[in-house]
């Protein structure tokens, strides 16, 4: 099946496009096809058997190349809802798409990408088991509907992965869960995927966790818990305090706060960082300085 652009640029047809008088919105955010379609349309050039073989190439399952060919422009409203469903039924896990798929469309639809881990946290005794990976992704944009075309951007990301907030069998796992988690967020990022979590942040302990149990006090919160919460914050863009203080208890010093407790929070943080939870609506923006005041060397 052919319409007879399939070797003609979409910038080409986009420019004819404009000059017929089509509205700009619609020449952005619509397919190849679609575009081929209206062009057809107005130029009267197609005869009813064209159209009807343009039809059913729409129906028919794309391949890798024609699915590229067919791209919606980056952000626009089919672009979600495309990327989605050119995953593979072996890269998703309910409806949640997993990292390795994630990582084939960026490569596939975005451009290609270096992975590594920028810093790391292994889990121990003192921060609860609990293993902090920050991931960067490197992706040199092909994409000629991509603000970044033709540049390299870096886009990082944190997870932290202990029993509380992972399921088994991967809890297990926490520094390599950790690693996916976090690569699985910065690819998510980069596909702009809107109001979609990963497979690998998916995770009922989360949910048991901050909503069966309280903030109880056990042993004084550590330094790697400060830390994590803090880069976390500042991520999210979170008042690092006066979340702190948004729970069940209210505290007048950092290091009245337990173990336990930090544990509990940095769970939350998880869950609105994959947006399972929301943020306390009342909590203003990251204040830098914020542990300024705190002599942090008293803390293990």
């Amino acid at each position: 099946m052919a319409h007879g652009y399939e070797h003609i640029p979409v910038e080409e047809i986009r420019a004819k496009l404009t000059e017929l008088g089509v509205d700009e919105d619609f020449i952005k955010q619509n397919t190849k096809l679609t575009l081929v379609q209206k062009l057809i349309e107005l130029t009267a050039t197609a005869d009813l058997d064209n159209a009807e073989e343009i039809a059913d190439t729409a129906l028919e399952p794309m391949s890798e190349d024609s699915a590229t060919q067919f791209l919606p422009a980056f952000g626009s409203e089919l672009w979600t809802n495309y990327m989605l469903g050119q995953l593979r039924d072996n890269e998703l896990s309910g409806d949640a798409p997993k990292c390795d798929g994630c990582r084939r469309l960026v490569n596939t639809f975005i451009g290609p990408t270096n992975t590594f881990v920028k810093a790391y946290t292994p889990p121990n005794v003192e921060n609860d088991r609990t293993a902090t990976v920050v991931v960067s992704v490197e992706c040199h944009i092909v994409n000629d509907t991509h603000p970044a075309y033709g540049t390299t951007i870096i886009v990082e990301d944190i997870a932290d992965v202990n029993k509380y907030n992972t399921d088994e069998p991967y809890s297990k796992y926490q520094s390599a869960t950790a690693k996916t988690r976090a690569e699985g967020r910065a690819l998510r990022q980069i596909l702009q995927l809107t109001d979609v979590i990963t497979a690998e942040e998916v995770s009922q302990a989360v949910e048991t966790v901050i909503d069966d149990r309280g903030w109880e006090p056990t042993e004084p919160i550590t330094r790697s818990q400060v830390d994590t919460i803090d880069v976390v914050c500042k991520r999210l863009d979170i008042d690092a305090w006066a979340f702190m203080n948004s729970g069940q208890k209210q505290y007048e010093n950092l290091l009245q706060i337990q173990k336990t407790t930090a544990a509990m929070m940095l769970n939350r943080l998880d869950a609105i960082s994959h947006k399972t939870k929301q943020r306390p609506p009342t909590i203003g923006s990251y204040k830098i300085n914020w542990l300024s005041q705190y002599d942090l060397s008293m803390l293990i």
